[in-house]
């Protein structure tokens, strides 16, 4: 596993400070959740986690069930929520992969060319970029303080291969179709998985060298970010250590 793969480090745990645009973004998580792995949180763990993350940003049960049902297709008279991949260079060249939720695929595709083409970057068509990177469950998972233990655990739940976010959290991914297992053996273990999801690992690393640099990119993603449509961002980034 190359290097920093996970989205740019300080950008990690950005917390959205506008209340409407976390909620939509929620929303569309738990949608999509559901369509891919049902509506049952015991059986499908990428929706039990955005479940808590709803509830712990004080989500109702109202908004949080039309999601669930719109995930089921029992919602009528609304628009189908598609999953899109979206590609290119960010400044720098950098290779990255935009996914976003959408009722409107027309109105998203035209936010992301525009992001690319004002702020340095290229729009690339499909199968140009994401041949860089490879699909993967991805998990954050907290360790116990018995750290020897907890790795061999780890591996043990099925984890491929692991990264240290800080000195008790990694970041773990696993074959994608693995995801819902080794969730269960993880938690069977003792471990807390704060987060896990499907999503992108790259091949290979781009190591930034200036802290100026960063933070170009940095703005970059942030202007991306500026969606409710705009759900994960994955790039080849990684910070000179």
């Amino acid at each position: 596993m190359a290097g920093s793969w996970y989205e740019i480090k300080h950008k990690k745990n950005k917390a959205d400070n506008k209340r409407g645009v976390t909620f939509t973004k929620l929303a569309q998580a738990i949608t999509m959740a559901v369509k891919q792995g049902g509506g049952d949180p015991t059986m499908n763990a990428a929706l039990e986690l955005v479940l808590r993350k709803a509830k712990a940003a004080n989500m109702t049960n109202d908004i949080i069930e039309r999601a669930i049902k719109k995930g089921k297709g029992e919602s009528l008279g609304e628009s189908e929520l598609v999953e899109l991949l979206y590609e290119g260079y960010a400044p720098l060249g950098i290779p990255m992969l935009v996914v976003a939720l959408t009722d409107n695929p027309n109105r998203t595709v035209a936010h992301v060319r525009h992001i690319f083409s004002k702020y340095g970057g290229k729009y690339a068509e499909s199968g140009s970029v994401s041949f860089q990177f490879q699909r993967k469950g991805i998990f954050q998972i907290r360790l116990t303080d018995d750290l020897e233990s907890s790795e061999l655990a780890l591996m043990d739940a099925g984890v491929e291969d692991y990264v240290f976010l800080e000195p008790s959290l990694v970041e773990a991914v696993c074959p994608p179709t693995e995801l819902g297992r080794v969730n269960t053996a993880l938690k069977e273990a003792g471990l807390s998985v704060e987060e896990a999801k499907l999503g992108y690992v790259p091949l290979q690393s781009t190591v930034i060298e200036s802290e100026e640099d960063m933070q170009t990119l940095a703005n970059f993603i942030d202007m991306m970010e500026d969606n409710d449509d705009i759900q994960q961002i994955y790039s080849t980034i990684s910070m000179k250590s």
